[in-house]
């Protein structure tokens, strides 16, 4: 791998910071918290994003595919699932990049759910692929995957040991505190004024402003819309249905009209372009 950061233009503010290839330090960060080790040297870290999951090694140790998630823990159950489509497309790019080399090493990954939601959850679990299986006896192949609660006081060391989570989880926080309906762009702006300047990613995401605003207002029109919206509206549909009320708002388009072209009812409208 040519260790080059695959950063899309729909990433989340997580996957900004932590698959960012010109800011790997904060990705060592983070697989140092998470490894419990204390390597100094970001230059050696291989960081890829991959359908907004960052992937963290560090060569002749272990990797790490890490996911910032919000819906709630107990609701997820096939999150092993998806974490296995994942490192498939992966190990599939590693060998195509090794030319399909017989003898190959891949790395030993572990995989890592870091949530941040709305709805109670516990501080730590661990779900398995097997969990999934009608008759797991005598399975020969299992995945496993960990899962951080990283709201308020939970994984506290955790945080601790990885500055860069700690400022994230303040502004996500932050944010949240403003009430979904009246998270705008000036509103962030003036969170992102607030944070302590002894925060370490302060003067980067001042220095980004523009992206990180669009980012934590589109993460949080869907945490909105899951909230509020009990109409049974799955999910993809949801995020594109509110991306697309806010396209029309930008031109000038009144409610009523953004409605209609949405299948949003007028108060819905409203409530996600109240300032």
């Amino acid at each position: 791998m040519n260790g080059k950061s695959k950063i899309q233009n729909n990433e989340s503010l997580f996957t900004f910071l932590f698959g960012n290839d010109e800011k790997k330090e904060y990705s060592l960060s983070l697989y140092n918290a998470l490894n419990g080790t204390y390597y100094n040297d970001p230059d050696n870290l291989e960081v890829y994003t991959i359908d907004d999951i960052v992937y963290i090694r560090m060569p002749n140790d272990v990797a790490f595919m890490v996911k910032e998630e919000k819906k709630k823990t107990e609701n997820c159950p096939d999150r092993p699932y998806r974490m296995l489509e994942h490192i498939y497309d992966l190990y599939q790019e590693i060998i195509e990049d090794n030319e399909y080399d017989d003898m190959l090493p891949l790395p030993a990954t572990n995989f890592v759910i870091l949530y941040d939601g709305v709805s109670p959850a516990p501080e730590y679990e661990t779900q398995r692929l097997s969990d999934m299986y009608d008759d797991a006896t005598n399975a020969d192949f299992d995945l496993r995957v960990r899962v951080y609660n990283i709201n308020g006081i939970y994984n506290r060391k955790l945080k601790e040991n990885c500055k860069v989570l700690s400022d994230y989880m303040w502004l996500v926080e932050a944010a949240r505190s403003k009430s979904f309906f009246k998270v705008s762009a000036k509103a962030i702006s003036n969170i992102l004024d607030e944070m302590p300047d002894t925060f370490e990613t302060k003067q980067f995401l001042l220095s980004e402003q523009k992206d990180v605003l669009e980012m934590i207002l589109e993460e949080y029109a869907l945490e909105t819309a899951e909230r509020y919206f009990d109409v049974g509206i799955e999910k993809g549909t949801c995020k594109e249905k509110i991306a697309a009320a806010r396209r029309m708002a930008k031109k000038d388009m009144p409610a009523a009209e953004i409605a209609e072209y949405t299948d949003l009812n007028i108060d819905e409208v409203e409530k996600i372009l109240h300032d």
